[in-house]
């Protein structure tokens, strides 16, 4: 997740639109010659995908030279000891270059124990027409939005979470015209308040950002280019045409594919795998870490995670998982 579709190619796009907003401060620093700063979406796009692929193929050599047996497909459990994985799909991923694991039919394999880490896909809420847009491709979510063939001149983004406003004041320096619609009152309402209006103060003091705090997102409809998005707030009702609508929404867990049933697995009530302090779920020989648990969607909360389960199976001891202290980061202006 944060190497294809997470911390790794927003924070490329990061980058580059850092770059283009320090260009407004060059005049005053001395610096002439360089107001005028331009975006070659195909330059930076080449750019960000070579990246991800450079470390994907990293990663890759390395789980080799340690000889961990990578097998490419989609696994779900066929028993308690036992997964099988269909590698029917491989040719329509393109993230893996490898060419492995392109062979037909399933693979069965046995295993002592194992570790769930499914993560968790983009959650689009039953806002009329909006699932449907995310399915036929119109609208967009945190997976979809690298596909994009060029910087859309306006985009409306729906939550105001983490990754609604990073991609706010990203597509906002790219020099997109951006509305920002968030359904609670204020914008990232997973941090602290005093922090949140600070830079609510500085996102509406931007020239391409529009805030809009408690209001309901009514309909999503359109194609790409002419995307209608309609939202009210208290008694009046808005709608606005814009090139691309982006759902960021936040992510949910989706183990419905994953065959937990048949391996002894529980999942709570709103779809995460139960896991104790160690990540150990109701299965004594399986473990589960990363968003999938439905606790910090963060990547090194993960690790931290992995860590565990290894040092429980492997190693002297282990440290039962806290999540009352975890730093986090969130890239705005």
């Amino acid at each position: 997740e944060c190497l294809w579709r997470g911390c790794i190619p927003s924070k490329a796009w990061r980058v580059a639109a850092d770059r283009m907003r320090d260009r407004a401060d060059d005049k005053r620093l001395g610096v002439g010659g360089t107001e005028k700063a331009s975006l070659d979406w195909s330059v930076l796009e080449s750019t960000r995908r070579s990246i991800l692929e450079d470390r994907g193929g990293l990663a890759l050599k390395t789980d080799k030279a340690v000889k961990i047996d990578f097998v490419h497909g989609r696994a779900t459990f066929a028993g308690e000891h036992t997964v099988s994985v269909d590698p029917s799909g491989n040719s329509d991923d393109p993230h893996v270059r490898s060419g492995e694991g392109t062979g037909k039919g399933a693979r069965e394999i046995s295993f002592g124990c194992a570790v769930i880490a499914t993560g968790a896909p983009p959650f689009v809420p039953p806002i009329p027409g909006a699932r449907e847009s995310v399915a036929e491709g119109n609208s967009l979510t945190s997976d979809t939005v690298w596909s994009l063939d060029e910087r859309p001149a306006s985009v409306a983004i729906v939550g105001a979470g983490a990754i609604g406003v990073e991609m706010a004041q990203i597509f906002a320096d790219f020099g997109s015209r951006v509305t920002l619609l968030e359904a609670q009152d204020r914008i990232l309402a997973e941090v602290e308040s005093g922090i949140a209006a600070e830079l609510a103060d500085a996102m509406n003091g931007e020239a391409n950002i529009d805030v809009h705090t408690g209001v309901r997102v009514s309909s999503v409809s359109g194609k790409p280019g002419a995307m209608e998005i309609a939202w009210q707030g208290g008694d009046a009702e808005s709608s606005l045409t814009v090139d691309r609508v982006l759902m960021a929404t936040g992510k949910r867990p989706q183990v419905k594919a994953l065959g937990l049933d048949l391996a002894g697995v529980e999942v709570s009530d709103w779809g995460a795998i139960e896991v104790d302090v160690r990540c150990r779920t109701s299965a004594a020989h399986i473990f589960a870490v990363g968003d999938v648990i439905g606790q910090a969607q963060l990547t090194p909360v993960a690790i931290r995670a992995g860590r565990n389960v290894a040092d429980q199976e492997f190693g002297p001891s282990s440290t039962p998982m806290s999540y009352d202290d975890i730093p986090t980061a969130i890239f705005s202006c």
